[in-house]
């Protein structure tokens, strides 16, 4: 009986943590104000800990607001342990108000990981031609 009761606490409060969570690092895609690519980011080592300052003198170029919002907004976020990356790329996604996101961009398979938070997002299959053609410059 004793086990039972603490099983239900502690999935009762695994299911609150994921909760608090997601709900901390739910991103609101549509107040981004801009987001900048860079080209020879993966090269870099550390980028999450780059200064701001510093990543100004990097090349770098700005993606389509408008789609960048739309497709954003239609990524889910996923729970997968293993992720493969092959090539990417860094982007840092700059919003009206708030914290700067740093991004790593898979260039293969329609995927995302917003370094602030560890939160991995994929992109709809039907949403992947305009994902690829927004990243290619």
């Amino acid at each position: 009986m004793k086990t039972k009761i603490l099983i239900a606490i502690i999935g009762i409060l695994v299911t609150l943590g994921v909760l608090i969570l997601s709900l901390k690092t739910k991103v609101d895609w549509t107040r981004m104000q801009s987001i900048e690519v860079y080209t020879d980011s993966t090269e870099w080592k550390d980028f999450e800990k780059t200064k701001d300052v510093d990543l100004k003198s990097k090349a770098h170029y700005s993606l389509n607001l408008e789609q960048a919002r739309r497709l954003f907004g239609k990524a889910k976020t996923e729970v997968q342990i293993i992720t493969i990356w092959k090539k990417y790329k860094y982007a840092v996604v700059y919003f009206n108000e708030g914290k700067p996101l740093r991004l790593k961009v898979s260039n293969y398979g329609g995927f995302f990981l917003v370094l602030n938070y560890g939160r991995k997002y994929d992109v709809k299959e039907a949403d992947l031609a305009d994902w690829n053609r927004l990243w290619s410059n």
